[in-house]
């Protein structure tokens, strides 16, 4: 159980500039406009701020929020017949509202982790997507056609090979851009943007197999005139996104048959990648590629499938002589035939060093 003292914000930064509610609700429908979000969003966010302003009030400083007005919000809320799901929803409305006004330099702080104080409501499995699925659906993505080496995929199909085979969330690919693909070393580095910060402000390296190289290779071909500040996946207006590619990987699942409502998408991808990598890399490792602010949510893909895959892991390390502390000396760090500055040049675009030594091994192995 949290206490009260770690959900409210520390306030060594001073406090947070003077801002009411009802201003912050002003910049905050300002910024969803800009960011060209469906009017949907716009219109379910005004419905749940009206509650907000309600309760709260209008002039309610946002400085001097505290833990207690989140639970006497919950408390009127619930008391007015609603369910556990929309407060919540409610919640991450005035959670939204806070970041951003944050982003705009509006407050000095979030003052209170609203996100941590929603209730608890029972999780459904975490649904992963096999092998066979994977390529039904990227099949359906990509117009019928098979995806194979040397042949440009759709846009859909592009970003589901990101999602499955680096683990980046949905916000994350839409605001790709080419400076973040470092094609020589096969990386994707996960950078915040003027307007547009990274979940958990975790910015990362993240190494990616050659079939997605490939086929970044290929979508940066197609545009020869693209400059390092253009998006991978640009919208109607240069200057933004495109924003409609949960939607489209959504009619991707749903006409490969796999459809189920708040269970598949693109996210399912990312569950995907974590599970697979979960039997083969460390927990640190598996935190860091993945951007996760703590060890929670990437300790539950560190496990294996089956009894049989957990016995042939245990056989691949310590029936390899090489690989027995019990039977020689350990490895050195570097092999022969890694370029130390190849790793200091890895490290210096955010990898851990064990993590660049094992990128390298593979590129040589692969030799």
């Amino acid at each position: 159980m949290k206490t009260i003292d770690k959900l409210q914000t520390s306030r060594s930064r001073g406090r947070p500039r003077s801002l009411s509610l009802g201003d912050a609700i002003v910049y905050h429908r300002r910024w969803l406009i800009e960011q060209e979000r469906k009017p949907k969003t716009i219109s379910t966010n005004e419905e749940r701020s009206r509650h907000l302003v309600r309760i709260l009030g209008e002039h309610f400083q946002l400085s001097k929020l505290v833990v207690q007005d989140i639970q006497d919000y919950k408390t009127q809320r619930r008391a007015e017949g609603v369910s556990q799901q929309t407060v919540n929803n409610e919640l991450d409305t005035l959670y939204g509202i806070l970041n951003n006004a944050e982003r705009q330099e509006l407050l000095s702080y979030v003052p209170v982790r609203v996100d941590k104080l929603r209730f608890k409501i029972g999780q459904s499995l975490v649904h992963v997507y096999t092998e066979e699925q994977t390529e039904k659906i990227l099949i359906a993505a990509n117009e019928g056609q098979p995806i194979k080496n040397g042949e440009s995929v759709t846009r859909t199909a592009l970003a589901i090979l990101i999602a499955a085979y680096s683990g980046l969330r949905l916000q994350e690919i839409r605001h790709l851009r080419w400076l973040n693909v470092n094609l020589k070393l096969g990386l994707l580095n996960v950078l915040s943007t003027k307007n547009w910060t990274t979940k958990a402000h975790n910015e990362r390296s993240i190494p990616i197999p050659t079939v997605l190289v490939n086929a970044l290779k290929l979508r940066k071909d197609e545009s020869p005139s693209a400059t390092p500040e253009d998006w991978i996946f640009p919208g109607r207006h240069a200057r933004t996104p495109f924003n409609q590619l949960g939607r489209d990987v959504r009619a991707a699942v749903r006409q490969a048959g796999l459809y189920i409502k708040g269970k598949t998408g693109l996210h399912g991808f990312r569950r995907t990648w974590a599970t697979n990598l979960g039997e083969r890399v460390d927990l640190p490792t598996l935190k860091e590629w993945g951007g996760w602010a703590d060890f929670k949510t990437p300790g539950k893909y560190i496990r294996a499938k089956n009894p049989e895959r957990k016995r042939s892991l245990v056989c691949e390390v310590f029936d390899t002589p090489s690989e027995n502390p019990l039977k020689s000396s350990p490895e050195p760090a570097v092999r022969k035939g890694i370029d130390p500055e190849e790793i200091d040049e890895l490290v210096s675009q955010n990898m851990t060093h064990a993590a660049a030594i094992a990128f390298l091994r593979k590129q040589l192995e692969k030799k």
